[in-house]
């Protein structure tokens, strides 16, 4: 797999690249305790795109019991990350629940079948978590022990995204003009990037390099760039913006600045 630098800055107009994702598993406290595979998490709305396939494998010495439920995924300005429940009927996720012994594996079929015009790209995780198998001698114990062992009773859980996107939606990245402010605790440059288009933009290992200009819009070569290295891996929706507010030295007296940005692209 080969890496390269993607290099952008606050005077381009628009970037787009493409980003080919790897695949995930859970790690619990049990090595490896279920792998789940979805080879293909973009949808389309409507067509065979419509329609994928998860495997789900059990890797543990015990039998497992998972559910799985999809999820609409929010992300703010800043970065947070929330999910919310979507109406049962947007995915058909069969089946919903299953027993998978030791070694196992078995076909999830997913569906998505919301009759929504989509206009933008949507994104979902599937959470995939375990639902603890009930054992009489386990209860027993319980009764006995309850305090110590409902301390003990952790479940795993997985998410896998996904997206629903129209064929050739495309993202469109616009790097707003920085802008400095004053606050309490001293200086700081507002970074703001806006995705226009109709597809997600990640940006893995975003590096910002802050460049102090004159009036006329030339470097002012009396001061250092400032540089901010890998300081987060953006994921940015479409019709998405993504704020970073990052402190300014005491000694840095430039009142306009601008940006540079490289992320690193996996092909």
């Amino acid at each position: 797999m080969q890496q390269s630098i993607f290099r952008g800055s606050s005077i381009s107009k628009a970037t787009t690249c493409l980003l080919a994702l790897g695949l995930g598993v859970i790690f619990s406290t049990q090595t490896f305790a279920y792998q789940v595979i979805l080879q293909d998490n973009k949808f389309t709305p409507s067509g065979q795109g419509s329609q994928k396939k998860m495997i789900v494998v059990n890797n543990q010495t015990e039998p497992v019991a998972l559910e799985i439920v999809p999820v609409k995924r929010l992300i703010d300005e800043k970065g947070l990350e929330t999910v919310e429940a979507i109406p049962e009927d947007w995915f058909l996720v069969y089946p919903s629940q299953l027993v998978l012994n030791p070694g196992e594996e078995e076909i999830v079929r997913l569906v998505w079948n919301n009759k929504v015009k989509v206009v933008d790209e949507i994104p979902f995780r599937f959470v995939v978590r375990e639902i603890k198998i009930k054992d009489p001698a386990e209860e027993e114990r319980r009764q006995k022990f309850d305090g110590y062992a409902a301390k003990i009773d952790i479940l795993t859980q997985y998410s896998q995204s996904a997206y629903v996107t129209v064929p050739g939606a495309l993202p469109r990245v616009l790097l707003k003009e920085p802008e400095i402010y004053q606050t309490p605790q001293g200086k700081q440059v507002r970074v703001v990037f806006e995705n226009t288009g109709k597809s997600k933009k990640v940006m893995p290992d975003l590096n910002l390099k802050i460049i102090p200009v004159t009036n006329d819009g030339s470097e002012d070569t009396s001061q250092k760039p400032l540089e901010f290295l890998r300081i987060a891996t953006v994921n940015l929706f479409a019709n998405h913006k993504r704020t970073f507010e990052l402190p300014l030295p005491a000694d840095f007296t430039a009142s306009k600045v601008r940006v540079e940005y490289t992320f690193k692209l996996i092909d």
